[in-house]
């Protein structure tokens, strides 16, 4: 962690690294397959082969945008692992004027990144926003995620 960051920023950084401790202490369930699995099962909704999953994503991220949850760094972080830094995905940031967070894809693809890195990073960010617990923020997660958010919750309750 960098100690040059304002107070806010390091709490931020801290609740996500914290998040990852947390997944090391529970012998990581980020790495279990019914955490891969729930993701995948978010991930379905989203199939961009689909004209459902185009509808769904597309309304997901006018859900994002317009709302304060865009400003979530974790939100962000999760979007960028999941979608792999879609390009549209990235627009609606940038059109929103909002700070992007994320990794680059060869984080996620496990060249520059540990394996399953997206499950990983999931889970952490997870941490962060339960810890942070905003409102708006949890509400969005279970809404458009839901199977990742109750994967999570039963995991960090064992």
């Amino acid at each position: 962690m960098d100690e040059g960051k304002c107070n806010e920023e390091y709490a931020e950084t801290f609740r996500h690294e914290l998040g990852h401790f947390v997944d090391a202490q529970l012998g990581r369930p980020s790495l279990e397959e019914n955490f891969e699995y729930a993701i995948e099962a978010d991930m379905y909704w989203f199939n961009s082969s689909t004209n459902d999953g185009i509808t769904n994503k597309k309304n997901m991220l006018l859900d994002l945008s317009s709302s304060e949850v865009i400003g979530n760094r974790y939100i962000s972080g999760i979007l960028s692992g999941l979608f792999l830094n879609d390009t549209v995905v990235r627009k609606t940031y940038y059109e929103a004027g909002a700070s992007y967070y994320y990794h680059k894809n060869e984080y996620w693809f496990e060249i520059t990144g540990p394996k399953k890195a997206v499950e990983r990073e999931v889970f952490a960010n997870l941490f962060a926003i339960y810890a942070e617990n905003d409102k708006m923020t949890v509400k969005f997660i279970e809404k458009w995620f839901p199977n990742m958010a109750k994967r999570f919750l039963k995991d960090i309750s064992k």
